[in-house]
């Protein structure tokens, strides 16, 4: 391609490049670098022609050296044209990058070893053939149209295509090209240099592969990811951490991070910031703001972030809500707190249920007073009491749990404005449970104080007027009967509780008569026998206007009025008494008066021995349809009327 050639020429300096498409670009400057033709001899295959400059001599020596410059002016500038000849062929034979020339009908009039190499062909088999047979046919438009961009003398391009090998293998490639000019500056043809792209190729699949494989990762986990840079302000947020902002990403995006911060927590925060880009990664419980407003606790552990150079550009965060959690540990600290009381009082329960069984059998005529006083100067009571059917439940639990709903109603209601305001009590069947609805048009509760009510020792009410523990303690009676006790409510429009208990069908363990009222008609007569006297005075002022009562304190007493021919229909026995046990007196009255022993009830405030256990657990005692009551117990829908007398 490269030939000698007769003539003058300048020297030429040429700044060599690192970059083979530049070096190149200098090899076409030097083809067609002389702008003034003196010799109209042709360079092989390029068609430029040969400058002179000659610098100005005395008008003493010009005949001289004219003669003796043309001799060794022509020798120095063919040796100079040969040195860069061979320059610039080692360079483009030498490149990594594979370079070739045309003409703009797409013949090849060039090609070097490493474009050969890559196509497959020798360099002789390229030259001479059209561009188009080397290239698949679907970038063959695209290569028509750099063609034609290179004949309107278009600065160089860069752009991907691709080339076909002689084995028909598709090898991808990043094409620069540029124009090629004869010494007069006419375009004549197209240079491109072609790198394989294949490594670089690979390299960004497995870059996007990774990439989206860490987006999946990050967008999919349960916790929230920040990153915020220097400034404060938030680069990233996956989709969670937007979700537990309520926020979208788009809207976080180079928002302040103060922005859902609780102000409360705004220095909190900037310092954890200041100790993460020390490198401390400790996690540390704060609170963001959600967009409503309202406050969500989060654990957030946090790291540095540093660019290539290591300098530090950020902060990234994990983040995770444990409004949840923390709501559970409050509860459990409840538990814990009412396991312990609840350790506590059954350790010394035998010795306060006999005494409560008093007292709770004396307040429940003090209650249902309150209760009456409550609703007559507060609220019209007003009843719809649909037919439902039987529940399996105790009667005694369930009437304390509706009479502190009712009472909690009433309360609720500013005294004197009875006739504006009511108390609706109502009862019906959904599906498979029985409902019972106690609603009031008092003042109705927040949000807040919805989502609190059932906690233990949470209140509403002034210091002194309640303890907290009513409406928790009617939560557990009413899960304990596998039901459900549930709340709706309006600040300004009252509050409705629905008691949901589900019906079952077995048979009721509580009738809803009282066998005492077969005794009543009767004139049955109970005895009475119990260590504690208070229980005796209840057992008279409870029952002493239907029947006829008798009492016992000892076991032996209770005896001696049987042995003596005394006979009763119904024998409420302490189960464990001094001396004379309950147990020992049901055994003597089966060897002595077998007619009374099957009447007893029996009577406990709990801490059996193990005679005792031993007694109810195989004599058909602590069954559904046993003769044992456990104390504390109230005077109606008591538990007393679990067992007829026999």
């Amino acid at each position: 391609m490269f030939t000698k050639r007769r003539g003058f020429v300048s020297s030429t300096v040429v700044n060599l490049h690192r970059n083979a498409f530049e070096v190149t670009s200098e090899l076409h400057k030097i083809i067609g670098a002389v702008t003034q033709p003196v010799n109209r001899s042709r360079l092989s295959g390029v068609g430029a022609s040969v400058a002179l400059v000659w610098p100005p001599a005395t008008s003493s020596d010009r005949t001289n050296a004219a003669r003796e410059g043309h001799c060794t002016g022509a020798a120095q500038a063919q040796k100079a044209l040969r040195e860069s000849e061979e320059r610039y062929r080692g360079i483009v034979e030498t490149a990594n990058e594979g370079i070739w020339t045309m003409n703009f009908d797409s013949t090849i009039t060039f090609v070097n070893q490493r474009l050969a190499n890559m196509l497959g062909y020798s360099t002789a088999e390229i030259v001479g053939k059209s561009l188009y047979d080397f290239i698949p046919a679907e970038y063959c438009e695209r290569a028509g149209v750099l063609l034609k961009r290179a004949s309107l003398n278009t600065a160089q391009e860069e752009s991907e295509g691709a080339i076909r090998q002689r084995s028909g293998e598709i090898t991808w490639v990043f094409i620069k090209t540029n124009c090629i000019h004869d010494a007069a500056g006419a375009t004549i043809g197209m240079l491109a240099m072609i790198t394989d792209a294949t490594p670089k190729m690979a390299a960004d699949r497995a870059l996007r592969s990774s990439e989206a494989e860490y987006r999946q990762i990050v967008e999919s986990t349960t916790d929230g990811i920040i990153k915020i840079d220097r400034a404060g302000r938030i680069v990233f947020v996956n989709a969670r951490l937007a979700e537990i902002v309520g926020y979208t990403p788009a809207e976080l995006v180079g928002a302040a991070l103060l922005t859902i911060v609780a102000p409360s927590q705004h220095a909190a925060v900037q310092q954890s910031i200041k100790d993460r880009e020390k490198g401390r990664i400790a996690a540390f419980d704060t609170f963001y703001r959600h967009k409503s407003g309202a406050e969500i606790a989060v654990s957030i552990a946090g790291a540095p972030l540093h660019d290539e150079f290591g300098t530090l550009i950020g902060v990234l965060g994990v983040v995770r809500a444990v409004t949840e959690r923390k709501k559970l540990q409050a509860q459990l600290i409840v538990s814990d707190r009412m396991a312990s009381v609840g350790t506590l009082a059954a350790g010394v329960a035998h010795e306060i249920n006999n005494p409560l069984s008093a007292v709770i059998a004396n307040l429940e005529f003090v209650d249902e007073g309150v209760a009456r006083f409550e609703i007559r100067h507060r609220v019209e009571l007003v009843k719809f009491l649909g037919t439902v059917p039987d529940v399996n439940v105790n009667e005694a639990r369930l009437g304390q749990v509706f009479l502190n709903l009712i009472v909690n109603a009433a309360q609720s209601i500013p005294v004197g404005q009875q006739g504006r305001h009511e108390i609706h009590i109502e009862t019906y069947q959904s599906d498979s449970s029985v409902i019972i609805e106690i609603g009031d048009t008092g003042c109705g509760m927040s949000p807040e104080t919805i989502e609190r009510i059932f906690d233990a020792f949470y209140t509403t009410k002034t210091v002194g007027a309640g303890t907290g523990l009513g409406l928790a303690i009617c939560q557990r009676i009413v899960t304990d009967m596998g039901g459900l006790l549930t709340v709706t409510s309006a600040l300004g429009a009252g509050s409705t509780f629905r008691v949901s208990i589900p019906i079952t069908d077995e048979a009721r363990t509580e009738t809803a008569a009282s066998p005492f009222a077969e005794l009543r008609h009767s004139g049955g007569r109970i005895l009475v026998v119990d260590d504690e006297d208070t229980i005796g005075r209840v057992a008279l002022r409870s029952l002493g206007d239907d029947y006829d009562i008798l009492v016992a304190t000892r076991a032996w007493a209770a005896l001696a009025l049987i042995e003596s021919g005394q006979t009763f229909d119904l024998i409420l026995c302490d189960l464990m008494m001094p001396s004379l046990t309950g147990i020992d007196l049901y055994k003597t009255l089966l060897a002595e008066a077998p007619a009374q022993a099957p009447r007893m009830l029996f009577m406990s405030g709990g801490a059996f021995t193990e005679e005792a256990r031993h007694f109810t657990a195989n004599n058909d005692v602590s069954t559904s349809k046993s003769r044992l009551i456990s104390r504390p117990c109230a005077r109606t829908g008591t538990s007393f009327s679990r067992m007829r007398a026999r």
